[in-house]
């Protein structure tokens, strides 16, 4: 092992995982610049969800070990320090570019985030004469955020104890009135909403180190179906083969890791 990449380690190793905050001042701009966004890509509102959801980082994938985890792994540490020297340009790394090195070597898992501009643009295309959005598989608050810019009230269910604490922070620090965020297990849970707006957590995308039911994309679709009566639902997952013929739209999400595809599913009970 260099000397650098030791010092580096060390500094890791002595240091806890960088969580990034943020000013007031600089939430209340993301918010805004959300709230005027026409970009379906638009990175707005994502500060917000970072600077709430910490937990985020605890997030692992079969096969992989959470951000968190993989931060006090001085093997992982040290292949990741050794790629950023590698690539960046500056040889001065800071803390949130070895974390950052964690997902772009391969290393962990880049946790999934709805975007808050996804969001707004879906619910405007297809929910657009809706006041009230349940959502029965919250998660990261993008779906949240999306609904609030457009003074929609949204409904939010989720099964994580920490993830409804983080999302009702938000709501207060926000002051987003007409949100509520509730701890229920929508896949026994039943109720009559105007419409659902959903991305369940279908397959292995994100796991936190508890017991829940593994469920196809198709399965979550059947699930809130039967559960919740809706004249509209809306989906957004990775396949299906039971529900091709509600397809409408395809959605394609490019970055520095690659590029996939996610299908947009929209059932009319009339």
């Amino acid at each position: 092992m260099t000397n650098e990449i030791e010092h580096y380690l060390n500094l890791a190793m002595s240091s806890p995982f960088p969580y990034k905050s943020f000013s007031n001042e600089e939430l209340i701009k993301d918010y805004k610049k959300l709230l005027h966004t026409r970009k379906v890509n638009s990175i707005a509102g994502l500060n917000i969800i970072e600077n709430y959801h910490k937990s985020i980082w605890h997030c692992n994938r079969y096969g992989y070990k959470s951000p968190i985890e993989a931060w006090q792994d001085p093997n992982i540490m040290s292949y990741v320090i050794q790629n950023r020297l590698k690539y960046m340009a500056t040889k001065e790394l800071s803390a949130l570019a070895i974390r950052t090195g964690l997902y772009v070597s391969g290393r962990a898992p880049k946790v999934s985030i709805f975007k808050p501009a996804l969001a707004k643009y879906l619910i405007n295309k297809y929910l657009q004469k809706y006041d009230t959005i349940f959502d029965p598989c919250c998660g990261f608050s993008g779906r949240l955020l999306g609904t609030a810019t457009l003074n929609k009230k949204y409904i939010g269910y989720d099964i994580n104890s920490i993830t409804v604490r983080e999302s009702n922070q938000l709501i207060n620090a926000l002051n987003i009135g007409n949100s509520e965020v509730l701890l229920k297990n929508s896949l026994y849970e039943m109720g009559t909403f105007d419409c659902l707006f959903t991305c369940p957590p279908y397959g292995n995308k994100e796991h936190w180190h508890q017991d829940i039911e593994e469920l196809s994309a198709d399965e979550w679709i059947d699930t809130c179906l039967k559960n919740y009566k809706c004249e509209k639902y809306l989906f957004v997952i990775d396949k299906t083969e039971k529900y091709k013929d509600y397809i409408v739209e395809t959605l394609e999400n490019k970055s520095h890791f690659g590029c996939n595809t996610e299908q947009v599913i929209f059932i009319s009970s009339k």
